[in-house]
């Protein structure tokens, strides 16, 4: 992914995101949670997290992922 410009990180998330919108969200939250921690200081990885978190009901996760996301934005 590095080769083609695109950060492993933010690549993992956007496949997460794929993954959710597939109706597949345990493989969403694991590539999410994944990509932010890799890429902790991406703002929107952390926001693209906190909708995941939402999607599965994980109020108080997807709103410390909104909050670290607005943070570092």
């Amino acid at each position: 992914m590095i080769a083609l410009g695109i950060d492993p990180g933010t690549a993992a998330c956007g496949f997460g995101v794929v993954a959710l919108e597939g109706g597949k969200l345990r493989q969403a939250l694991a590539l999410c949670r994944k990509a932010a921690e890799e890429e902790f200081y991406n703002p929107d990885l952390w926001m693209n997290l906190g909708k995941v978190e939402m999607e599965a009901g994980n109020r108080v996760e997807a709103h410390d992922a909104f909050l670290r996301g607005y943070r570092l934005a």
